[in-house]
């Protein structure tokens, strides 16, 4: 039962993003310490100074300007910090009063105060903006939706991204470009593309936001209801169902901006700028294999001999032949997997259709093969200086390497 109820957390820290912090309906098990710990992490502030920057560049501030909205920045940013200072003393308090009684309706009260700490941040944040606004030229003003998307983007993308459950749901394509730092002309080329990426995204943003509002509105108001989560199934199925398909939205929309950029960019800086945009969309498929990163150290010894050198080389160059084509078959599994997916299939890895299972077994196989085969070539003490073989993650909704 305990182990149920664990997953069950589980489940919902990640994948009911609006509702991570009303976790409070399952915490009635040992591990409730290491949950409510987790949530203090969560409280993370919405608006960084990393966005600030990216404002004052974005708007073309004057340095009085940038000095006025630092200062306002900062003035915000103690106020946050003082609220989360007492949300985590009395998280503190609330953790040592189960631990005394062990009664789980002490969380109601804390999922209640932290719903309210989100709100008031959401004010804070707000006041923040009127007072910047009061800052700005016309011109500037007119920059500042830009701006004002951004970082609502940027917020409800990090949920999102924690949840974990829809690839490429989580991933901000601007960010994806601006990070290839391309050259002015290239930037150019690919600008208008990007701003309709911006107004078609914000237009999904702004709907699972408000989707997110709903669903915690829901829990707030029926909290004592909710906490019989098996007699609330068909709830619990309809939120994540109505989450999931706003994200499936996202996802779809970013492969179609992601194909079309790609298509705007010189043939030199399309291959590592879909190979961002892959890595940042499916981690799990795209990201530097162990065996990768085997080559990268075996190629790097100093003490290979040309013989061995060869058949490093024959061995990478047909790892990578079959690496593209197997990751493209697992990508495409999981996709498809994704637009159907229920709640109950998100944690549990048995119910995932074969064709994904097959798919994330076969790129396993080839991955073991090919390290072994790397290692064959090898001496002892060459092979001891390569990575570890990784070992499988044990995420619902994840295939490790």
């Amino acid at each position: 039962m305990a182990h149920t109820l664990q997953t069950l957390r589980s489940f919902f820290r990640r994948a009911v993003p609006a509702l991570a912090l009303v976790i409070g309906l399952l915490a009635a098990v040992p591990s409730a310490r290491a949950q409510f710990m987790g949530m203090n992490g969560q409280m993370e502030i919405p608006l960084t100074s990393h966005d600030i920057d990216r404002m004052t560049k974005l708007l073309s501030l004057t340095e009085d300007q940038a000095s006025q909205v630092k200062d306002l920045y900062q003035s915000f940013q103690q106020e946050f910090d003082t609220g989360r200072k007492k949300i985590s003393e009395e998280m503190q308090e609330i953790m040592q009063e189960y631990q005394e009684n062990r009664d789980p309706t002490v969380f109601q009260d804390l999922t209640r105060k932290m719903v309210d700490f989100q709100a008031n941040t959401e004010k804070q944040q707000k006041s923040l903006y009127d007072d910047i606004r009061l800052l700005l030229d016309e011109k500037q003003a007119g920059e500042w939706p830009k701006f004002e998307r951004r970082v609502k983007r940027h917020q409800v993308f990090r949920q999102v991204s924690q949840a974990n459950i829809v690839s490429g749901a989580g991933v901000d394509l601007v960010t994806v470009v601006e990070d290839q730092k391309l050259p002015a002309e290239q930037m150019a080329a690919v600008s208008s593309e990007l701003d309709q990426y911006e107004t078609e995204m914000d237009r999904i943003v702004t709907a699972q936001k408000k989707l997110q509002d709903e669903q915690t509105k829901e829990y707030m108001d029926n909290m004592e209801q909710f906490s019989d989560f098996m007699g609330n199934m068909d709830k619990f199925e309809k939120m994540f169902s109505d989450s999931r398909e706003l994200m499936v939205q996202v996802r779809d929309l970013n492969a179609k901006y992601s194909r079309q950029i790609a298509a705007l960019m010189p043939e030199d800086a399309r291959p590592k700028f879909v190979q961002a945009y892959n890595e940042g969309a499916m981690p799990q498929v795209y990201r530097a294999s162990y065996v990768s990163k085997a080559f990268t150290t075996a190629k790097g010894m100093e003490d290979l001999t040309p013989e061995q050198k060869t058949q490093v080389e024959e061995l990478q160059t047909a790892y990578e032949r079959e690496l593209g084509a197997a990751n493209d078959k697992w990508a495409s599994a999981l996709r498809d997997w994704e637009v159907g997916m229920k709640m109950t299939d998100f944690w549990q890895a048995g119910s995932r259709p074969q064709d994904l299972k097959d798919a994330q077994a076969a790129r396993k196989e080839l991955d073991t093969r090919t390290y072994e085969k790397l290692g064959a070539v090898m001496t002892e003490e060459q092979r001891e200086k390569l990575p570890k073989k990784s070992t499988p993650r044990n995420e619902p909704g994840l295939g490790g390497e």
